[in-house]
């Protein structure tokens, strides 16, 4: 009897403090490399239920080539524990214990390692019989390639658990970073089993209704997209289960082709539960904005809103313009990591306006989805102001045949402009936007520029009129002078011959003319203004410009 007793106790006793390891997953790192051998750093994450006993300071693992028999073992020292926030009243408290140490391993080689330990938890839905199952970890090292990379880095994981309401299809984005820029391959894999001692992994036995197939059962379903690695899931029973994912890395040698660089089965939780709404997410739409004409609404969320395609449809994301008519949305691309930024492409925004923007959640369509997986709905609104488009315009009357650079303002986009002038002829163009005008190839009189701004196969123009008044004083072939200037009654003229003269305003209508007498032309007959002078001797002539007060 007291040795039944004492194994009890014992048996207990080790459950107690066995069953509070809920997942986990190797990473490493290269450190360096000497000769013929490289450095890399282990590391071993433990996912821990707060709620059991703590984990010792050391974890010991094992490791060998894989075209070889020797196991060695490998020490390492508890790093740090990390307690996550519990953000999506998740069932689950738990706490991630990091293990680190370096190792050297031969260059050009294949290594596994393993770590395992039992138990798993009780609470593990979707296992057969888990409190007395193993748990075992594994990751592959490629330590260089000899036609490519002389290292390697493996993918690192975030320490999350998958929580999420029931009856939700929700989208978990891996999104995980690489820190060689590897091409990343996702595939559900078997949980394992099994003795690291050996490195001999076992498939654990799912529970009924269970399989490698179907890991979330009869009462839920989960997919995972192999190149992106995003999982969409959803159950209709609470429940826990145990996940396992293979990421492989690929990297190209030096001619090209693909090769392996090294494989990780991390083990997720999904956590399933009816503490969360399923009806209104926490993200909000904090902010749009878009230009006139363009094609980009640029948004910014509370939360992060994690997009299972590129691709959307109208019940997912609603735009409506100013008159209530619906404009389609034709995707939407986060813009950094954070998927709080998005960048939506629809048709050209064409009536300036306040319009509507609506994300809203179909349980056929889980592209969008706000904090803790919850069904995101939420919309906003935001302004598209009137184009700005005009010619800047440096002067408004132009004195013989001057030469001027025009530029046209406008806002937004612009796909062409075309160019029209009058009294003038266009020199040179300076890109799309800047045209110089020579004007007066009509003579004197007024002129006008116009600049059609196409956009989308719409048009909008901006026009400029100007005065030409001849040839200007800058330009004279008769040698005379004109004084005073400006002058009340009378103007004196100085040259060697007889002339006549023609006094005209600045739209070119004569007012006075005659003959110049005892060199001076009588101008008490104008009112005080600008007027432009011409003085001919029937061969010559001479343009002056003069003021009357």
């Amino acid at each position: 009897m007291r040795k039944i007793l004492i194994a009890l106790v014992l048996f207990f006793g080790f459950q107690a403090s066995a069953t509070h390891l809920i997942s986990g997953n190797f990473t490493y790192e290269f450190v360096s490399q000497s000769g013929n051998q490289r450095t890399y750093k282990i590391n071993l994450y433990l996912f821990r239920d707060v709620t059991g006993v703590n984990l010792p300071s050391t974890a010991t693992i094992y490791y060998k080539k894989t075209n070889q028999s020797t196991i060695s073992t490998l020490s390492l020292t508890q790093a740090s524990v990390t307690t996550p926030t519990n953000t999506c009243n998740s069932t689950i408290n738990y706490a991630v214990h990091k293990y680190s140490a370096n190792v050297t391993l031969n260059a050009a080689s294949v290594y596994d390692f393993a770590y395992s330990t039992c138990c798993r938890p009780m609470t593990a839905t979707n296992l057969s019989n888990p409190s007395s199952q193993s748990i075992y970890l594994t990751t592959r090292i490629v330590t260089s390639r000899p036609a490519g990379r002389q290292y390697n880095n493996s993918v690192e994981f975030d320490n999350r658990i998958m929580a999420a309401p029931l009856n939700t299809p929700s989208s978990f984005v891996l999104n995980y970073p690489d820190t060689d820029g590897d091409s990343l391959s996702y595939q559900i894999t078997n949980v394992k089993g099994g003795s690291a001692n050996f490195l001999t992994p076992s498939n654990i036995a799912y529970a009924p209704g269970y399989s490698n197939a179907a890991p979330l059962g009869t009462n839920g379903s989960l997919i995972i997209d192999p190149v992106s690695g995003t999982m969409v899931a959803q159950s209709s029973v609470q429940q826990t289960a145990v996940v396992s994912i293979k990421v492989t890395e690929w990297d190209k040698d030096t001619t090209g082709t693909f090769k392996f660089m090294g494989i990780t089965e991390k083990e997720f939780i999904f956590n399933f539960h009816n503490n969360a709404s399923s009806n209104l997410a926490n993200a909000t739409v904090d902010s749009a904005s878009a230009n006139f004409l363009s094609d980009t609404i640029h948004v910014s969320t509370s939360h992060p809103i994690y997009p299972n395609s590129a691709n959307f449809d109208s019940v997912q994301v609603r735009l409506t313009d100013p008159t209530g008519a619906s404009a389609y949305v034709l995707s939407a691309q986060p813009t950094d990591n954070s998927f709080k930024n998005f960048r939506l492409l629809s048709s050209a925004l064409l009536t300036p306006g306040t319009w509507s923007l609506v994300f809203d959640y179909n349980v056929d369509s889980v592209s969008f989805m706000g904090a803790c997986n919850r069904a995101l709905v939420d919309s906003t609104t935001f302004t598209v102001d009137a184009p700005i488009i005009q010619i800047a315009a440096p002067a408004d009357s132009i004195y013989g045949n001057d030469t001027i650079t025009y530029t046209l303002q406008h806002s937004g986009y612009v796909d062409s402009v075309q160019w029209m002038v009058s009294n003038g002829s266009i020199e040179m163009a300076y890109g799309i936007d800047s045209v110089q005008i020579a004007w007066g190839v009509s003579g004197n009189g007024p002129g006008e520029l116009s600049a059609i701004a196409w956009t989308y196969g719409m048009s909008d123009t901006a026009s400029i009129s100007v005065t030409v008044y001849g040839i200007g004083i800058d330009e004279n072939e008769l040698s005379v002078a004109v004084y005073p200037n400006p002058a009340t009654d009378i103007l004196h003229v100085q040259g060697g011959v007889p002339l006549d003269y023609e006094i005209t305003d600045y739209v070119g209508r004569t007012l006075l003319a005659g003959p110049v007498i005892d060199h001076k032309v009588s101008i008490t007959a104008l009112r005080p203004g600008q007027y432009v002078l011409k003085l001919t001797d029937g061969q010559k002539s001479a343009i002056v410009k003069f003021a009357v007060h």
